[in-house]
């Protein structure tokens, strides 16, 4: 995975200087998909409008040729009057010239024909309730242009094996799907080319294709680039001026993270991302080159590790801490030691005591150094969320130092960790749009794209394309967010690969058009460890690469004080704290040292339990005019378990 398999199609694409149709293929991709479909006729009024036109100017023509005027019948919502009268009129013109004898077939009156041709085909469209609209295989067959099936292994075998004439030396297609009295038949133009591209099977959801499939394909195997002058040389080509130097030290840590054999693989399309982000941090952040330089490893790399998979939070930690010392030893002999003093606090302290502080002016929002320009939204002047947390500033930062490339964003954490309301908080400072997407299995791409809905009081077999949450807030311009990304089904997720990768478009079958991704929308996603369970799913890598992956840290005993002064102050320090020790002893007890509660495990007790918690302690206040915490540890934490033993022990 992203070693580059699209992008040479892409560029040979270009070289030819011929037009690529591009279909991404999941586990749901259909037949109609490839060839096309009877879809609803779409946009009756602007066909109204185009066959008044014609028959307009097929009176003006008609006078131009034959100096005589029509009388044509009024025409309102309703053209086949005129539609029939313009027929009567050329058979007239085909009479005549029968009877004189004329057979040369360029004549005065030949433009006359075509138009009412023209006039006739445009009328039964408007009038039929369904029409045939051709897929982009056929398109490109009819026009000779280029057709890549990218990821075709994830496809069924049975709408891949309704290729097999294309792929023949004949190349043909019959279209028997079309349903006319003649069946259509179909022979590629001379520069029609098929290519497809895929994952090797053995990863999540990926499978190879049949033998006999495969022989049909010229195939070429596409190895990870891992010889080291080619590496040096794609790095020294993408950096700027000012780092150009660091081409080498780059392959250097490459190879070294690839000599610890861990589950993160490392792409192309990763290398690619740290030339981006150090290019970006470099010239237009100010960043010192040495920590642009680890920021890039870190957003690009180091977070991602063990998101996705069941890697032990241990191990993480001792990769990322090992990864972290070899990128600062990199500098010594060039940097002073201040400098590598420097680096080594900011990246290699455990966790941050203090908070960062969130700035805004007119235009911008961040924690220095990192900023995103503000939304068309309102900023409210509260936001009802505490960004200056430790730990939580720490995720603001680093959700921030993401956001400077263009990838899309993934955050990991346990549950009631903050990851949905993090992204939410950031949109409402910022002032941009954000929609929330519930994902699980049953989620299908109609329900993010949209499908054609009968039009509400209409008339009969009368549809409308509706467009669905996702490609709405595309076009707007917003910011998405995929919640639980790990619950929804192969086929959503394959579906979305060309809007989360480099081309940042969206095909739609049923509408025959692509849609391109404003420089605005940005989209994000939020799920729980594998190890959760509840249905969760390993994600393939080849999906996970194509996102910039966040590990959003679990929040500290003063994080959760901090956030509950901020939110629920007039309960008191002291009674906050003592909340807050008791869920922390909790989730010890029945998590880590299994004193207790081990009927009903696993357990989770976070800031939701002690937010639950505050609010029911304000309830009671407004009659009682005072706070006992003790009231209500019956209701949050007691009620849960499942024997008296447990329920006595809390």
């Amino acid at each position: 995975t992203g070693c580059g398999k699209t992008t040479i199609c892409q560029i040979y694409s270009e070289i030819l200087k011929n037009r690529l149709h591009i279909l991404n293929c999941h586990q749901h991709t259909e037949t109609s998909d490839f060839l096309g479909s009877l879809r609803p006729v779409r946009g009756r009024e602007t066909l109204l409008v185009k066959i008044k036109n014609l028959v307009l100017q097929f009176a003006e023509e008609h006078k131009r040729i034959t100096r005589t005027d029509l009388l044509i019948p009024e025409m309102g919502e309703d053209v086949g009057n005129a539609v029939r009268y313009l027929e009567k009129v050329c058979n007239k013109i085909v009479k005549k010239r029968q009877a004189d004898g004329a057979d040369a077939e360029d004549f005065a009156e030949r433009p006359l024909l075509e138009l009412q041709l023209k006039i006739r085909t445009m009328y039964h469209e408007w009038k039929s309730l369904f029409v045939w609209y051709d897929g982009p295989l056929v398109e490109a067959m009819k026009n000779g242009d280029l057709f890549l099936i990218d990821e075709i292994s994830l496809a069924e075998d049975a709408v891949l094996e309704r290729l097999n004439s294309v792929l023949e030396p004949s190349r043909e297609l019959v279209l028997p799907e079309k349903g006319s009295e003649n069946i259509e038949e179909i022979r590629a133009a001379e520069s029609f080319r098929v290519m497809a591209t895929m994952n090797p099977g053995g990863d999540f959801g990926k499978k190879e294709l049949s033998p006999a499939l495969r022989n049909r394909f010229t195939e070429i195997y596409v190895p990870t680039l891992s010889v080291k002058e080619d590496l040096a040389l794609i790095i020294a080509n993408r950096l700027s001026k000012k780092v150009v130097h660091f081409n080498v030290k780059m392959v250097d840590f490459v190879n070294f993270f690839r000599s610890k054999k861990s589950k993160r693989i490392l792409s192309i399309r990763d290398v690619i991302s740290w030339i981006e982000f150090l290019n970006l941090a470099v010239d237009k952040l100010k960043l010192n080159p040495y920590e642009a330089y680890i920021h890039g490893a870190e957003v690009v790399i180091l977070e991602s590790v063990g998101i996705g998979s069941d890697i032990l939070e241990k191990t993480r930690t001792t990769l990322r801490n090992e990864s972290l010392q070899f990128l600062i030893r990199q500098f010594e002999g060039e940097a002073s030691r201040e400098e590598l003093d420097h680096l080594s606090g900011q990246f290699l302290k455990e966790k941050s005591s203090h908070s960062l502080k969130a700035s805004t002016n007119e235009n911008m929002f961040g924690f220095k150094p990192f900023f995103i320009e503000h939304g068309p939204a309102t900023i409210p002047k509260t936001l009802h969320y505490s960004l200056n947390a430790p730990t939580t500033s720490k995720n603001v930062m680093k959700v921030l130092r993401a956001l400077q490339l263009r990838k899309p964003l993934l955050l990991e954490g346990s549950p009631g960790v903050g990851k949905t309301s993090l992204i939410q908080a950031i949109a409402r400072a910022s002032g941009h749009n954000v929609v929330r997407i519930n994902l699980s299995e049953q989620t299908d791409m109609m329900d993010l794209l949209g499908s054609d809905l009968p039009v509400e009081g209409g008339t009969g077999g009368q549809f409308r394309w509706s467009d669905g949450i996702f490609l709405s807030a595309l076009k707007a311009g917003g910011w998405v967010l995929l919640d639980e990304l790990n619950l929804a089904s192969q086929s959503v997720l394959e579906g979305l690969n060309s809007v989360l990768d480099h081309r940042a478009e969206i095909y739609i079958p049923e509408l025959n058009r692509t849609f391109s991704c404003p420089k605005s929308f940005r989209i994000f996603a939020a799920q729980n460890p594998l190890q959760q369970g509840g249905g969760r799913k390993g994600l393939p890598k080849s999906f996970l690469n194509r996102f910039t992956q966040v590990y959003v840290e679990q929040m500290h005993s003063e994080d959760l004080l901090f956030i509950a002064m901020m939110m629920y102050g007039d309960i008191g320090e002291d009674n906050l704290r003592k909340m807050i020790e008791f869920n922390d002893k909790m989730y010890e007890d029945s998590m880590v040292t299994y004193k207790f509660a081990r009927k009903g495990s696993p357990w989770e007790f976070n800031l939701r339990d002690v937010f639950r918690w505050c609010e029911l302690l304000l309830c009671e206040s407004v009659s009682s005019g005072k706070y006992d915490p003790a009231r209500f540890v019956d209701c949050v934490y007691r009620q849960r378990m499942r024997t008296e033993e447990d329920r006595a022990y809390i």
